[in-house]
C-alpha cells in the first residue's frame, strides 16, 4: 500500500493496515483449509511462513487463533447438544493446526494458552453441563452415584477439567440453594407461628417467645412437635444436598461438630457463639433468621 493513497499515515500506521489486511487473508485462508479438512502439518507451514514473512509475532498468532477457536467452538455449540467423539477429534487438530498446543517447551505460553482454552470451555458448554447436573439432581436434590461416570464422560465431551465441573457443580448448588433456604425459611415461620400460639400471653408480654435459651414450651401440643421434626428434617436435608453432591465428586467438605460457630447479628456488632454439640432445636429456629437473610439474595 502506497503512503499517497492513504492520506498521508505515516509508515508505522501503514505498517498496522499492512499487517491488518495481511491476517485477514490469512485467516480466510485458515478457515477454508478447516472446512475442507485440510489441515495437514503441510498446510500449517504455509500460513506459518507468511507469519514470519509479514513479522506477525507469535503473541499476536496466539491472539487471533485463541478468539478464532473460540468462535467455532461457539458455532459448534450451536449446532450440536454435545460433541460428537469425531468432533473432539476435529477440535484437537484444529487446535494443532492453530498452533496451540506445540510450545510445551515455553512453560509461561504453554500454561497460558491452557487456561485460556479451558476458560473457553467452561464459557461455551457450562449450560450444558450444569443442566445434566439439574436433571441428575431431580428429584432428591442428591446426584446418584449411578450418574457419576456418565457426568464425567460429558464433561471430557465437553472439554471440562476435573477443577471445572466442580466449579460449575458449586454453581449449580448455588442456584438451588435460593429455593431450598426458601422452603426452610417458610417452614421455620410456620413453626414459629405455632410456638408463639402456644405461649401464655403473660410470656409473650415478657419478651420470653424468641430467646435463645428458652426451651419449647413443655406444653406444646403433638401438631407443633412434628412441625419442629420437619424443620430439623428439612435442615438435615439441606445439610445432605450440599455435603453429598460434593462427595461424589471426591470433594470433602469439613462441617463443624464440637467447634463454635460465630457469626454476627445484624441487629448490632455483636458476636454470637453456638456450640453445635449443645444447640437446642428452638435455638435453631431461632437463629435461622440471620442465617437465611445472609444467604437468600435480594428480590
Amino acid at each position: 500500500i502506497n503512503n499517497e493513497k492513504l492520506f498521508n499515515l505515516n509508515d508505522k500506521q501503514v505498517d498496522i493496515i499492512n499487517k491488518t489486511l495481511i491476517i485477514n487473508k490469512i485467516i480466510s485462508w485458515v478457515t477454508n483449509c478447516i472446512n475442507q479438512n485440510n489441515i495437514s502439518n503441510n498446510t500449517k507451514n504455509v500460513y506459518i511462513q507468511l507469519l514470519s514473512q509479514y513479522n506477525i509475532t507469535r503473541e499476536e498468532w496466539l491472539t487471533i487463533g485463541l478468539d478464532y477457536y473460540y468462535n467455532y467452538l461457539i458455532d459448534l455449540s450451536n449446532k450440536i447438544v454435545i460433541p460428537s467423539n469425531n468432533d473432539i477429534d476435529k477440535l484437537e487438530s484444529i487446535k494443532e493446526f492453530l498452533d496451540l498446543t506445540n510450545n510445551q517447551s515455553n512453560e509461561t505460553e504453554y500454561n497460558y494458552v491452557t487456561k485460556v482454552i479451558n476458560n473457553i470451555h467452561i464459557d461455551v458448554f457450562s449450560e450444558k453441563f450444569m443442566k445434566a447436573l439439574d436433571e441428575c439432581m431431580t428429584p432428591t436434590n442428591v446426584i446418584s452415584e449411578d450418574y457419576y461416570d456418565s457426568l464425567h464422560r460429558l464433561g471430557d465431551r465437553l472439554g471440562l477439567t476435573t477443577e471445572s465441573t466442580i466449579q460449575l457443580l458449586s454453581l449449580t448448588i448455588r442456584n438451588k440453594l435460593k429455593s431450598i433456604l426458601t422452603s426452610i425459611y417458610n417452614t421455620y415461620q410456620s413453626v414459629n407461628e405455632k410456638n408463639k400460639k402456644s405461649k401464655p400471653i403473660e410470656d409473650e408480654k415478657l419478651g420470653f417467645v424468641n430467646k435463645p435459651d428458652n426451651s419449647l414450651d413443655s406444653n406444646i401440643d403433638s401438631s407443633i412437635d412434628n412441625s419442629n421434626t420437619l424443620f430439623m428434617n428439612e435442615i438435615n436435608n439441606m445439610i445432605d444436598f450440599y455435603v453429598e453432591n460434593y462427595k461424589l465428586f471426591n470433594v470433602s467438605i469439613d462441617l463443624p461438630t464440637s467447634e463454635s460457630v460465630n457469626y454476627t447479628l445484624p441487629s448490632d456488632s455483636t458476636s454470637t457463639k453456638l456450640s453445635i454439640d449443645t444447640i437446642t432445636d428452638n435455638q435453631v429456629i431461632t437463629k435461622l433468621p440471620v442465617l437465611v437473610t445472609e444467604v437468600l439474595p435480594e428480590e
